[in-house]
């Protein structure tokens, strides 16, 4: 009975490995498969359990790959070093390598690994077409090209040269001699994406943004799954300042790349310039505490994000002004713009730090003295200090370097009527009025400065304009019974 016993356990376990072994390799088939036709988060799911068990060449290789396309670079590294333990001589794992090192912009360490790719295999054409777009990212553009052409005359029909051509003249900015190769890739394979994604982007280089979109849609209509045409389509689309498409097309690639730290930047971007805050902060946070690469952009983004937010209370708005200011001291210096220079000042102005406010003003007037939001800053900074002759210095500063906006005018008017220079306030708010009729704020106050200056028929028509933008002001109701009702003086001789 008990050798029976162990007979029939023997059998029944190893049925068992049999299957999971069997069920293993089928996994492991189906990884490899879904990597190859280009669907690696679908590859990356079923390989991840695979490599537990699977300590293969092929297993390792293609989870490094499915990892590193959808934006996991250093976790790839380590399944491109593993695939290199079962194979020294494993050709792609050490161009992977490289190509993780040269999106790093780890160049040295890049070449090192398609040079010992190379040592193996002389005319790797995908080796050489790796090297050659780390020269042009490193702006080695004629180190590139010589590299590239010697390859196309052992393998003139390989349209991944070809592509690889086009895109080393699209770097030289020779358009028409970079288009020819990208034509010539296509007549070689007709529909070839990565020929059209070229087009593309030297139409983008060129401005030409309609013809560049149509590139990147004919390469996403050939390839749903070719994520850099829905990034380079979301970069038109936000310079054009259609951030909801450009917010969309960043979603479609980071459903291919979801781990990728350049795509949660730029999605982080289009929602910031959608308004959309509290899913910014989420995305820039996440890039802030866990990417390095991305963390100065990200926090420069929250310093952006913290300075413009609503507060309904003094305590949110000093929060979150500090909270501005903390982020800002984590970026990068070298990338901080003018407009940020102007948020830190009015963040300082929110703490009812003038000194600070004011230096941050005066140094964004010290980098571009021409333009005139500095000069408008400060002046409803000395407004809101109820510095009126200071902050109506300011604003006719602004003025004069090309500021025509209705608010600037109103903010000089309503200092003006306060420091009782009715004229000047007159003056300033019929411009403001002029250039929007729709603000009864701006009505309201020229009213009142007419009035001051005895000029009766004409403060009414302005007091009616406030009552017909906003009938429920009682102030314009109340001044309009009052000087109607008043009888003119008598002129006496």
């Amino acid at each position: 009975m008990r050798k029976d016993f162990i007979k029939y356990s023997i059998i029944t376990l190893s049925l068992i490995v049999f299957f999971v072994s069997g069920s293993i390799a089928q996994d492991k088939q189906k990884g490899i498969d879904a990597v190859k036709k280009g669907d690696y988060v679908t590859g990356l799911k079923i390989l991840q359990n695979v490599v537990k068990t699977d300590n293969s060449y092929e297993a390792n290789l293609f989870y490094a790959l499915a990892l590193s396309q959808t934006g996991s670079l250093k976790e790839a590294e380590v399944y491109y070093k593993k695939a290199l333990e079962d194979d020294e001589e494993g050709i792609d794992a050490f161009r992977g390598l490289g190509d993780i090192k040269t999106e790093l912009k780890d160049f040295s360490s890049a070449e090192s690994y398609y040079k010992k790719a190379l040592k193996i295999e002389q005319t790797n054409v995908p080796v050489l077409v790796s090297l050659a777009e780390m020269y042009l990212l490193q702006g080695k553009i004629d180190k590139g090209i010589e590299l590239l052409t010697n390859a196309e005359v052992n393998s003139p029909s390989d349209v991944n040269i070809l592509v690889a051509l086009g895109n080393a003249y699209y770097e030289r900015e020779t358009w028409a001699l970079a288009k020819q190769y990208f034509d010539k890739a296509l007549k070689i394979k007709p529909n070839f994406p990565a020929a059209y994604f070229g087009i593309g982007k030297s139409y983008r280089k060129q401005k030409k943004f309609k013809e560049a979109v149509e590139s990147f849609d004919k390469v996403i209509s050939l390839d749903s799954k070719f994520a850099e045409a829905y990034y380079e389509k979301a970069l038109i689309l936000n310079a054009l300042g259609n951030y909801e498409s450009s917010s969309e097309n960043m979603v479609k690639y980071l459903d291919l790349k979801p781990n990728s730290g350049k795509g949660k930047s730029f999605y982080g971007r289009t929602l910031y310039e959608l308004e959309k805050y509290d899913e910014a902060i989420t995305v820039f946070k996440d890039l802030s505490q866990n990417d390095t690469t991305y963390a100065s952009t990200a926090n420069l983004y929250l310093g952006r994000i913290y300075s413009k937010l609503k507060s309904k209370d003094s305590l949110t708005t000093v929060q979150n002004s500090l909270s501005s200011i903390d982020y800002y001291s984590k970026a990068k210096q070298d990338e901080i713009e003018y407009d940020d220079i102007l948020n830190l000042g009015n963040v300082y102005t929110n703490l009812k730090n003038i000194t600070e406010a004011s230096s941050y003003f005066n140094k964004a007037i010290t980098k571009d003295e021409a333009t005139p939001d500095a000069y408008f800053e400060m002046g409803k900074m000395y407004f809101g200090e109820n510095q009126l002759e200071t902050a109506v210095e300011y604003f006719q500063k602004a003025i004069a370097k090309g500021m025509k906006t209705s608010g600037i005018y109103l903010y000089s008017g309503a200092a003006n009527y306060n420091l009782k220079k009715f004229e000047d306030a007159a003056r300033d708010l019929k411009e403001s009025v002029k250039i929007n009729e729709n603000n009864p704020i701006g009505f309201l106050f020229l009213a009142k400065s007419l009035r001051a200056l005895g000029n009766k028929e004409e403060a009414i028509l302005n007091y009616q304009k406030v009552l017909s933008l906003d009938p429920s002001n009682q102030e314009a109701a109340d001044a309009i019974k009052v000087l109607s009702t008043q009888q003119e003086p008598e002129n006496k001789e």
